[in-house]
């Protein structure tokens, strides 16, 4: 048996353009704020898509559709990526250096070596000399939010070159990073530079886009929106087990296909559902149950909807709050509120028979509207 290259990728980042879909008004103010010499904030929730976001924006592809003058900017400016989960443990003039490391890749000839804040100011003056803007690209902020060498000194030589030279910091996170970072250093002027970009659910148009990346699955676009919402990563996952099954399957039945694909995907999906739901408030847990069970909401919890929805949980439709996906949706059903966090470890160590439970919702959620 030949096997095909299945074209829907959940487990890694997306780093190149023509895998990206979607993201345009994002893009399009994060490259008006980085003309202005900004700093930004990329916040979304895990799995929403920032890690991808940020190793496309600086693709020269996709410069070219939001800028005007993109050869000057491409002339003039200069990206350095740090996933700052290496950085852990890192010392200050470790950070510098890594930096300085990547800088020097990209050109410059400078000695990567830093032993002092000044050694990396005199990389920046070089920079600015020559006209470059720098881009310091910073994934996984919340990674370092208990480093105790990155102190208010640190934080505050790093606002130093951003106001004394042309260096915009773009930090991505899943809060805003005065809220991921330790109370003892946002004190710093540093966490007040940023301009806040949220990423979350997809548009319809762009979910389209990316079910269809393959076009044999344009049919699926309907199950694949109620299954697995307009959320990237959950869309690629089903979209993998559709692929695969469509491809090595053919030969099983419509009905029994759609239920093996879906406790596949929940499989997978499971842990993912559990994180988003153990890293909710009481509150917020509330709403949630309420609106599965298509209970009141009323204007006092207007708070947790607006968490609930920046955090991709929650989805609009037709004027009303909704949850961004049936299989979620069975997931907030299958678990009692009343349950303590030990008895839901306990619940989750059984998922086989939760997930069961979950895809036979599921698919009655699909086989009632496709009688619709």
């Amino acid at each position: 048996m030949n096997i095909q290259q299945n074209p829907y990728n959940a487990s890694r980042p997306i780093s190149r353009r023509n895998d990206f879909f979607g993201r345009k008004g994002e893009f399009r103010r994060a490259y008006q704020m980085l003309l202005s010499v900004e700093s930004i904030n990329i916040i979304g929730s895990r799995r929403i898509g920032k890690t991808s976001f940020l190793n496309v924006l600086s693709n020269q592809e996709m410069q070219q559709n939001f800028l005007e003058d993109v050869e000057t900017f491409r002339q003039r400016s200069l990206f350095v990526f740090l996933d700052m989960q290496s950085q852990k443990m890192a010392t200050p003039f470790e950070f510098l250096s890594r930096l300085a490391e990547q800088i020097s890749a990209g050109g410059g000839n400078f000695h990567p070596q830093i032993q002092s804040y000044y050694d990396f100011e005199k990389i920046l003056a070089q920079l600015a000399n020559e006209d470059k803007q720098l881009f310091i690209v910073l994934d996984e902020f919340e990674s370092v939010a208990s480093n105790e060498h990155f102190t208010v000194a640190f934080y505050d030589m790093l606002r130093h070159y951003q106001q004394r030279y042309f260096v915009s910091y773009v930090v991505a996170s899943a809060k805003g990073v005065k809220e991921v970072a330790k109370s003892a250093v946002t004190s710093s002027e540093f966490f007040n530079i940023f301009r806040v970009l949220r990423v979350g659910l997809l548009n319809d148009e762009d979910a389209n886009d990316l079910i269809c990346k393959d076009a044999s699955l344009a049919v699926d676009v309907p199950f694949v929106k109620l299954i697995a919402g307009r959320h990237p990563f959950f869309i690629s996952l089903l979209c993998f087990h559709l692929f695969d099954a469509q491809a090595y399957e053919a030969d099983t039945p419509p009905g029994k296909s759609r239920e093996r694909i879906i406790h596949r995907f929940l499989e997978e999906a499971f842990d993912h559902f559990v994180y988003a739901w153990d890293h909710l408030s009481s509150n917020e847990r509330d709403v949630l149950k309420r609106i599965a069970n298509n209970e009141k909401i009323d204007d006092d919890d207007t708070p947790e909807l607006l968490s609930l929805e920046q955090k991709a949980l929650l989805a609009e439709q037709k004027g009303k709050h909704v949850i961004f996906s049936s299989a979620f949706e069975g997931f907030v059903k299958e678990l009692e509120f009343s349950k303590t966090k030990e008895e839901v470890s306990q619940f989750i160590s059984k998922n086989t028979r939760a997930i069961v439970s979950i895809g036979k919702y599921c698919i009655d959620q699909a086989v009632t509207a496709l009688k619709k």
